[in-house]
Parts: C-alpha cells; structure tokens; sequence
C-alpha cells in the first residue's frame, strides 16, 4: 500500500489554511525515535504519518520532539485519504505550557495555536506570536501531565505543607493538583519545594494532608546564619557603652511540639569607650587628656531552645545558654599637662572565661527572620557586661 506525505492545519493569526507539513523526530521515553510528519497535535497526543502508516503517540510516553525543515505540499495532489485527516480536526488549542526559547528566555502562558512555523500564547501581557525556529521546548503543564510527572511537597513560610502535582507555575504563584483539590500558593508565601523523586499522583490520602496542613512541627532548615548588632553597656567603671557585633551559625538538632533545640556556635567583637567621667572624678580639680578603650573578643558554644505558640505563629520566643571565651584588650592613656608626674599608659591583654545567657524573639519573614535580644555576660574574674542587639537570621552559606 502506498501512503503519502500528508499534512496538518493549523490555525494562526488572520490565516486561514496553511499548506504546509512537517517532518519531526520523536524520542520516546524508552529511547526510541520515530521519525515521521506531524499531522495531529493535541495535548493528550500526537499523530504522525510514518512509512508503516499512521500513529498515534501519548504525550506521557514522549521525552522530546524535534522539528525538521518544512515540507510543501501541493493541495491539487490531495485524495480521499488526505481530505479524511484533515477534515474534523480542532486546531485550536488551550493548554497551559512554559515555552522555552532558545536564547534563554522563559514564558508561561495559555498555547491557543499553532502552525506549522508558528506558536500563539495567551500571556499576562497579551496574545504573543512567536517563530518556532526560536523555541527550544514547550512544556506541558496541565493536569494530565504535570511538570515532568514528579511528586512535589510545597512548604510554606508558616510551616504548613502540601503535596502534589505542580499545575501551573508562574514568578507570582505555584498553583498543585491535590487530594484536597486545585491549591494556588502566593510565591511570597513559599519557603521551599522539595522534589520527591516520585512520579504519578500524589501519594496522601484526604487524612495524611489534613494532618500535614495542621502539623504543629513547622518546616526548619538544617542550619542558620544568625548576624546581630547592637549596644552594650559599661564595661567596669573605666569603661563606659559601646557597641557589638556578631556572627553565630545555628544548627537544628531535634524539633517537639511548638518548640525546636538547636546547638550555637560564634564569634563576637565589642568595643567599649572611656568612661571619662568617672575617671576624672578621682582627680576633679586637674585638667587631663584621657585616650584608650577596651575590646573583647568572644567565642561562644551552647545551645538554643525556640518556643512558638503554634505553627502559623510568626514569631518564636528563645533563650540561649552558652560557654564563652573572652580576649580582653584594655588601653588607658591619662596625660595632665599641669602635673606631668602623674601621667600613666595602661595596657592589658587577658583571656577569661565565662558564660552568656541570651534571651529575645525573632519574627519570621518570607525567607528570613528579624529578631531582638538581650544578651547578659557574666566574666569569671573580671567585669561582665550586657548588650541588646538587633538580629537578622537566614541560610547564607
């Protein structure tokens, strides 16, 4: 039997009948290819015309499509067996799909149609008509096929979970086919979307999604950078207020109901002014010029235990115990221009242990959290000193 080269309409812009067909390569998920001319596009499938005759290929069982240069056909030449596909066939489409263009850009829309040279979306902006020759890939994206068939869990900023297909996706939403039906996630709202490694539906029943939307465990990342800066008070009666900054990683060791446990560890440099007026005090009816400060050096290694009323609660309550290492540098300069006997240098370098004992609140944020504590250090053998400082928390490394 003789089977001829046919081809397919499609409907663009304004354009009526396009007369042209084209040739395709099709590589199907088990690796094979089957090279023939396109005749029918659906979302379900397509239909190629090959040397054996016609076929009919599910878009589940194919893994990319490949279109050749376009073939002309004259029209005058058609018979029975051209008229009979062509003659039916919806050319226009509604599928939601990501095209993938060749140089780099991406854009998700509504496929209305295409043509043989041609795609037409219906995006946010608008219709758009693109040329095939620049598309990479289009990707299906509706609910038969969802982003390459995988099982995803969506969490949310709040701690709530949700597994599913993805069924749409854009820079503004996430929107999952579940068990519990169509769920549309502001991307403001997503902190994380975890890739099960499994494909078909979802694996949940209506019981375990319930439980995973009302989980009192809320989603936690295995570690945190924690970045504070702040005051801190008199060191001793030399030295007066100054100021602190510090850096300290968190990592997450076990989570219980409304609370998690997490080990600390960190460096912390502050710097304390004179406290002039207190050393003027011991000589008040003598000019002097007084230089000099002090600055300790911290390493701290403890714990930290998080407190939050419930999972959708967008702040945690902590207090955070911790051993600490001091490197105290103090320089005192006191020069009396009246009196130059009683001028003196002071320096001193000590190392000193202690512990530390910090207190505060942090309030969670789509990707990071603000925080305030008060942080009391007690020094073995010398001064100790307290500071109330500013926090910012989130994964930076």
């Amino acid at each position: 039997m003789r089977f001829k080269f046919l081809a397919i309409l499609f409907l663009t812009i304004n354009v009526g009948v396009n007369t042209f067909a084209q040739d395709v390569s099709v590589v199907l998920k088990n690796s094979k290819v089957v090279a023939g001319r396109l005749v029918e596009e659906k979302p379900e499938h397509i239909v190629l015309i090959t040397d054996t005759g016609e076929l009919k290929i599910e878009r589940g069982n194919i893994q990319t499509i490949t279109f050749n240069p376009f073939t002309e056909i004259n029209p005058s030449n058609s018979d029975d067996e051209y008229e009979k596909l062509v003659r039916g066939h919806k050319f226009t489409l509604k599928d939601p799909v990501v095209v993938y263009f060749r140089n780099g850009n991406v854009v998700s829309g509504m496929l209305l149609a295409k043509s043989l040279d041609m795609v037409m979306l219906q995006t946010e902006s608008g219709n758009l008509t693109v040329n095939k020759k620049d598309i990479q890939k289009i990707e299906y994206i509706s609910s038969e096929y969802a982003e390459r068939g995988e099982i995803v869990v969506a969490h949310l900023t709040n701690g709530q979970r949700y597994q599913g297909n993805i069924y749409f996706e854009d820079s503004n939403e996430l929107t999952l086919d579940t068990e519990l039906g169509r769920l549309s996630i502001p991307k403001n709202k997503l902190r994380m979307l975890e890739y099960t490694g499994r494909k078909g539906t979802p694996q949940f029943t209506l019981v375990d999604q319930y439980i995973a939307a009302t989980d009192i465990k809320r989603y936690l990342q295995p570690r945190y950078d924690v970045i504070d800066a702040g005051y801190t008070t008199k060191f001793g009666t030399i030295y007066g207020p100054g100021f602190g900054l510090g850096y300290q990683s968190r990592f997450t060791i076990e989570q219980f109901e409304s609370v998690y446990l997490s080990a600390v560890g960190g460096l912390a440099f502050n710097y304390f002014g004179l406290n002039e007026e207190n050393i003027i005090q011991r000589n008040p009816n003598i000019t002097a010029n007084l230089r000099g400060g002090a600055f300790i050096t911290t390493i701290n290694a403890g714990g930290q235990l998080n407190i939050y009323p419930r999972t959708s609660s967008f702040y945690d309550l902590y207090i955070s115990p911790v051993l600490e290492g001091h490197l105290i540098y103090k320089s005192l300069d006191q020069e009396y221009p009246s009196f130059p006997q009683f001028n003196s240098s002071e320096k001193s370098t000590d190392f000193k242990f202690g512990i530390g004992i910090r207190f505060g609140a942090e309030f969670l944020f789509d990707s990071f959290s603000i925080g305030v504590h008060y942080n009391n250090h007690i020094i073995f053998g010398a001064d100790g000193f307290n500071q109330f400082s500013v926090t910012f928390v989130k994964t930076l490394f």
